[in-house]
């Protein structure tokens, strides 16, 4: 199944964090720039996150964040713009800086995931795990994690618990079309 680069387009703004998308993906309570992973569109195939107006939304865990961090900064705007080297480079100061900012996690996390670093990707979600619990972002993240290394069975595992904690979010339906439309086509290719 040929992987192609998702063009990712949010990473953190806000405070919250699900997933879930319009058309420029937020993450949970407004996380208008933080890696968020998947698409509501599969041919786009731009970032996961919600549009919630800013509010926290039920079974979302807002994230700690801490403001005015320039790598933090500097790390949201190397991911938006594909960057994802550079991004990995400010996220792992910033979370070198501030241990607790799971905003830098998931941004570091994500990054390592557009990179290919799956061992990374691994232990920087592990940690964010430990910071938040699971949320529907964090295994929205995590299945398209799962579908960036081919392994569709976990990928449709962790989408369809964050599709439980987050019926409505249209970041994790396009995932989820997403991996349907590929297992189709790969299907079909046999």
């Amino acid at each position: 199944m040929a992987r192609r680069l998702p063009a990712l387009v949010a990473l953190v703004s806000g405070l919250a964090l699900l997933a879930g998308c319009d058309t420029l993906p937020r993450s949970q309570g407004d996380f208008a720039d933080t890696a968020a992973i998947g698409s509501h569109d599969a041919s786009a195939r731009t970032a996961y996150a919600p549009d919630t107006g800013g509010r926290v939304m039920p079974n979302q865990t807002p994230f700690h964040h801490f403001s005015g961090d320039r790598d933090l900064e500097q790390a949201k705007a190397h991911f938006r713009a594909a960057n994802f080297g550079l991004a990995e480079r400010h996220y792992r100061k910033a979370v070198e800086k501030n241990p607790d900012d799971a905003e830098a996690w998931l941004g570091l996390a994500a990054s390592y995931d557009q990179l290919g670093r799956f061992d990374h990707a691994d232990r920087a979600y592990q940690r964010l795990t430990a910071l938040t619990g699971q949320s529907a972002i964090l295994l929205n993240n995590l299945g398209y994690s799962y579908y960036l290394r081919g392994d569709t069975a976990r990928a449709r595992q962790k989408l369809a618990e964050a599709k439980r904690l987050s019926p409505a979010n249209a970041t994790i339906d396009g995932n989820l079309a997403l991996l349907a439309q590929d297992t189709r086509l790969a299907s079909a290719a046999r």
